[in-house]
């Protein structure tokens, strides 16, 4: 806690913070057990996708090393420190589930300290296995391109989850999305557009006052 503290110019808020492996977000969990998870049966996501889920090596020993913080992020003390300490502890593979925001540099970041940890890892017979990014198939958004490491692309597959949504004329939609967001209010609606049935409130993922919303006719984009 020393090196967090002096690192942030501060003490440790644990209002916020746990000093135990335990992450605030659960994103350590979730990775961890996307890697080892044991059978798990009898799994949905809402009635939806229903049957048996695993991590990669349901087998496999996990020992978390927690280099992030819920108001601190990561930084490479952490990260060097926790690879050390997995080295030492003789693990087989390194999974690395972090990364830098776009846009990032084709070059090998020669001041990133994590970076250079994992080559050490490696130089121990250590597999290091990072994340290529979160945002897609888009310039410089692909992360941990150093040479030594095993870095993985997400993916996608065909499988559909249609949902029904039956309007109040009985006019009856078949969507994909699972996610349930505000409307806008109608004063805002009815200044901007007309014949509109639903105004979706805009996701993290759209820029600027770009908002998808659903017209009579069809599905479109309004700036």
């Amino acid at each position: 806690m020393k090196g967090y503290e002096a690192f942030h110019g501060g003490k440790f808020d644990h209002k916020i913070e746990f000093e135990s492996p335990r992450d605030r977000s659960g994103h350590g969990t979730h990775t961890s057990s996307t890697a080892g998870g044991s059978f798990s049966p009898n799994v949905s996501y809402h009635g939806l996708a229903y049957g048996t889920v695993r991590g990669g090596a349901p087998k496999a020993r996990i020992a978390m090393y927690k280099v992030c913080y819920n108001g601190g992020g990561c930084n490479y003390a952490n990260v060097i420190m926790a690879i050390d300490q997995a080295i030492h502890d003789g693990v087989d593979i390194l999974s690395m589930s972090l990364g830098s925001e776009p846009p990032l540099s084709p070059d090998i970041d020669f001041t990133d300290g994590g970076q250079f940890a994992s080559l050490s890892a490696v130089t121990h017979g250590i597999t290091v296995v990072s994340s290529a990014g979160n945002k897609g198939s888009l310039p410089q958004t692909v992360g941990n391109i150093s040479p030594w490491m095993l870095t993985v692309a997400a993916s996608s597959n065909d499988r559909s989850l249609p949902t029904l949504i039956t309007l109040g004329n009985n006019r009856t939609f078949v969507v994909s999305s699972l996610t349930w967001l505000k409307t806008l209010s109608l004063t805002r609606i009815t200044k901007h557009m007309k014949d509109v049935i639903m105004l979706c409130k805009r996701q993290y993922l759209y820029t600027g006052k770009e908002t998808a919303f659903l017209n009579i006719q069809h599905i479109r984009y309004a700036s």
